[in-house]
């Protein structure tokens, strides 16, 4: 079983501050640490079928823990996720918040930037059309907070809120973002 692509890109929507805490925002290069709390409901596809408990007991128990993790937000649970990764210094805010050549139907717009904040819209078109508001903060060169919103046509709905804090300059055993 495949995890649903709107699923995962509204997922790393989610995690926007890692996608934009480069120093234009006056973020601190080095590694981060980010908390993100999210609830969903609806299905991102009217036609997504819920996996079958034959399905899930087939699965890696860590896919099915990140599958169960996903249905509890569905649910409109909340959910929290916390993850490392390391920010360089020559990371481009531009560059991550450009359109993504892999999504032509999706559009990002910039509503608002200023030296520590930023402002976006995306909006996709097409049989999955949806549209995201995603607001970053960055509340001191260590501390950057998000919140995230994403609203499908199928009437899925996303809301996560993120918080993201400087670790340290040093990023080894990292991934950089």
């Amino acid at each position: 079983m495949k995890l649903n692509r709107s699923i995962a890109c509204a997922l790393a929507l989610a995690a926007a501050p890692l996608c934009v805490q480069a120093t234009p925002l006056g973020a601190k290069p080095g590694a981060w640490e980010t908390t993100v709390t999210s609830t969903m409901s609806g299905l991102p596809h009217a036609d997504m079928p819920r996996p079958t408990k034959e399905q899930m007991a087939q699965l890696p128990p860590e896919r099915r823990a990140m599958i169960e993790k996903m249905l509890a937000m569905r649910a409109g649970k909340p959910v929290t996720s916390n993850n490392k990764s390391c920010l360089k210094a020559s990371d481009n805010m531009d560059k991550l918040m450009a359109d993504n050549p892999d999504r032509p139907e999706c559009k990002k717009k910039i509503l608002s930037r200023t030296a520590t904040s930023l402002e976006v819209e995306i909006t996709c078109t097409g049989p999955h059309a949806s549209h995201a508001h995603i607001k970053v903060e960055a509340q001191s060169p260590t501390e950057v907070v998000s919140v995230t919103d994403v609203n499908g046509a199928s009437g899925f709905k996303l809301h996560a809120d993120s918080k993201s804090r400087w670790l340290g300059s040093s990023c080894a055993g990292l991934e950089s973002r």
